[in-house]
């Protein structure tokens, strides 16, 4: 049964009209080194991450309008709008509570989170802070503030907060995404588990990953099989960064904020690698994911994630 609070929060959020949304525009933060382009209007979503003088390094693209975003519903079609983005974890609950328990799916991720459109809190040439749209699904609401740094990091910061009249027990999920033809490296030695898809007609081999131990770190890229392929590797690690090697460039993601023993959703790991492409090895993507502290929230109350990118040529 559907609660009072989230019947009320799903016909405001859900059967408003298109134009009680602002259409908005993507926001872009700049200074001599790096540009960065973000989507307020689709869950406050990361399209770009470059030099000045460089390609981007996200699969992401910059120039993304709000009518590619479908309005948030129960309903809402999935549609892969790419980028960095925020989820909330474990995967299994996502349709296992509150207003989604009839669908009793673990796919598509709330499309609240995804499909939101944020509200602008401040902005400055180098800074963002945008306030979530609660969801009636996860009966929480994320919020995420952007600063752009002199040296060209770039800071996000996402904060959870519970609004519904009941307990929320989720983690924060940082979500990026990268062209299939990134090399990845971790720190060296990490205990690593492999779990697959299985969508018809795809391949998940354990050759699909290819692992090449180095002095103090370990590489880790899709072999080409011939085949499609899609693999997820779970990673157990005290250590929060993962390396990524694309056209010249190092893209770096770090956090110091990734969850300890016993604070691991159910189902993932603290570090996680998604990979999905097709027989030519060319075509699909890779996620770096990092899953923050699992916690048990009363109504009201939040918590935050943080981490760093940082972007370098070779």
């Amino acid at each position: 049964m559907i609660r009072p609070w989230l019947l009320a929060l799903a016909m405001a959020f859900t059967n408003s009209p298109a134009k009680s949304f602002e259409p908005g525009s993507n926001v872009v933060l700049e200074n001599r080194v790096v540009r960065v382009v973000i989507a307020p209007y689709a869950g406050g979503r990361i399209l770009e991450y470059r030099l000045l003088h460089g390609p981007n390094v996200l699969q992401g693209d910059p120039e993304m309008e709000p009518g590619e975003v479908p309005e948030p519903s129960f309903d809402a079609r999935f549609q892969p709008l790419q980028g960095h983005v925020f989820w909330v974890s474990p995967q299994s609950r996502w349709w296992s509570s509150r207003g989604g328990e009839e669908r009793g799916k673990e796919w598509p991720p709330d499309p609240w989170l995804i499909y939101g459109r944020d509200k602008i809190v401040a902005r400055t040439a180098h800074s963002l802070q945008l306030q979530g749209v609660p969801s009636p699904l996860s009966g929480v609401r994320l919020d995420k503030q952007y600063e752009l740094l002199a040296d060209g990091r770039l800071q996000l910061e996402a904060v959870m907060t519970n609004v519904s009249d009941e307990p929320a027990t989720w983690a924060i999920w940082s979500n990026t995404r990268l062209p299939i033809t990134s090399r990845l490296r971790l720190p060296k030695r990490p205990e690593v588990s492999w779990r697959y898809s299985h969508e018809p007609g795809l391949q998940s081999e354990y050759q699909s990953w290819r692992l090449e131990e180095k002095k103090d770190w370990l590489a880790v890229d899709l072999a080409e099989t011939g085949e499609a392929v899609t693999g997820k590797a779970l990673v157990t690690t005290e250590i929060g960064w993962v390396e990524a090697r694309h056209s010249g460039l190092t893209f770096q993601k770090s956090t110091a904020w990734l969850a300890g023993a016993g604070e691991v959703p159910v189902g993932h790991g603290p570090v996680e690698i998604f990979a999905t492409a097709g027989p030519s090895g060319g075509e699909g993507f890779l996620e770096i994911e990092f899953h923050g502290a699992e916690r048990t929230l009363a109504p009201g109350e939040s918590q935050k994630y943080r981490e760093t990118w940082r972007l370098v040529e070779e």
